[in-house]
């Protein structure tokens, strides 16, 4: 992600905020907040197209109890030279945690030990000039970096070797790569518009666009200025995709592209009219769009996996995440997570917008340290010794974050397990 797609996506989004709330009882329980799912009739399959009419009354907080299994800490332990700042995406891969972070990736150990880093940014020929984007190669070992300023990919092992780079040409945000020559690129609105769709496919042995998908309405495309999160989400025989403004996630086979999932939001959604009036700027289109409270599928980030699917909703300003539970054929609409596995039974509530990574079976979420030390120095600071000996005993990862990390540590990566449906 780009440092204007990141600056975006940090004005749309809620930051990371510590809340001390009082526990809210609820007969049989005595800690879990009241949530609701949404009704049988919402959910419909047809042709392989699932339709879900998007319900955001019914929105409330998530606790981790209810979708995770299991919560760990995983304390990222480097040499002092090396200090890892703001992480702005994590790729699980191999054993290894691959994290973006100021110009740069570093290769942790699934253990949290610093293995190597990627730190080439500058104007020589095997250099970028920018990481727009990464992905994993499995296949090669290769780590691939997009960089939007050269219009090139960069290639790198695990150890930090520099490869071999490639231009391709397309001014790009976000890319996926489905064998040895074929990628998939998210591009810009402008490229968008010349080829009639917003993902373009490219072959790097032809070096040529080959086809191009998902159209735009050109009134729409020229506004539509999103910096999405994550538009590409892997299966062993197709690939899902999707963008702002489409409300759609498609499945994409070579040669075939369709629906796979489709958001209604009915009232809510952007009437068609509404692209007819003459805006002066982004900017004012922008204001109108969230005046207006808007529903849609922007700033995109979604998972599929076996069990769930998930995605971000945004109204306005507002941003939701919807849980789909394939099996069970209903959602929930998620506003906040809170973090009840660490900090015991709603003790200390964690507001969080959004899990860093969502990978198929597991989520991974990046964590300041001072993300975990504010909620550990209130709990001392409320509780006596022996209080705080109990809960250290009930939750062991408290007492081994409170001893190992300071505010100027390296972010802890917090690794969420899915629920089986």
């Amino acid at each position: 992600m780009s440092k204007i797609a990141y600056a975006i996506k940090l004005i749309t989004l809620l930051c990371i905020v510590i809340n001390l709330l009082s526990c809210k009882e609820k007969p049989g329980t005595g800690n879990e907040e009241s949530y609701q799912v949404s009704n049988p009739s919402s959910i419909s399959k047809k042709d392989n197209i699932t339709s879900i009419d998007v319900d955001l009354s019914k929105e409330s907080p998530a606790n981790y109890s209810d979708l995770f299994s299991s919560i760990e800490y995983k304390i990222l332990k480097s040499p002092a030279t090396i200090l890892v700042g703001k992480i702005d995406k994590i790729v699980e891969a191999e054993d290894r945690f691959f994290l973006k972070s100021n110009g740069k990736i570093y290769i942790f150990s699934e253990e949290g030990n610093y293995l190597s880093k990627i730190d080439q940014k500058g104007e020589g020929p095997n250099q970028y000039k920018s990481i727009t984007d990464f992905l994993v190669d499995t296949v090669t070992h290769h780590i691939e970096i997009l960089d939007n300023h050269s219009f090139s990919v960069f290639e790198f092992d695990y150890k930090g070797t520099y490869i071999k780079n490639w231009q391709h040409g397309v001014l790009s945000f976000q890319f996926h790569k489905l064998s040895t020559d074929n990628y998939i690129f998210y591009v810009d609105k402008e490229l968008a518009s010349s080829y009639e769709g917003r993902f373009l496919l490219y072959n790097k042995k032809k070096n040529k666009i080959t086809d191009n998908f998902v159209p735009m309405d050109k009134r729409r495309i020229k506004y539509e200025a999103f910096m999405d999160v994550n538009n590409f989400c892997a299966h062993p025989n197709k690939t899902l995709l999707s963008c702002s403004g489409n409300d759609t996630i498609f499945s994409y086979k070579p040669g075939t592209i369709k629906p796979k999932y489709i958001f209604k939001f009915n009232e809510n959604t952007v009437p068609k009219d509404f692209y007819d009036k003459k805006f002066e700027s982004i900017v004012e289109f922008n204001e109108k769009r969230l005046k207006n409270e808007f529903i849609g599928l922007y700033y995109v980030d979604f998972l599929e996996n076996d069990n769930y699917l998930i995605s971000q909703i945004v109204k306005g300003k507002t941003v939701y995440y919807l849980w789909f539970d394939k099996k069970k054929k209903e959602y929930r609409i998620i506003n906040r997570f809170n973090d009840d596995m660490t900090f015991l039974k709603g003790r200390i509530h964690v507001a969080e917008t959004f899990p860093t990574y969502f990978g198929p079976k597991r989520a991974l979420r990046s964590l300041e340290p001072e993300a975990i030390l504010a909620p550990l120095d209130s709990i001392q600071a409320t509780n006596s010794d022996e209080e705080l000996k109990l809960l250290f005993s009930k939750v062991p990862q408290l007492k081994t974050l409170r001893e190992s990390i300071k505010l100027n540590s390296n972010p802890v990566i917090q690794i969420m397990t899915y629920k089986q449906g």
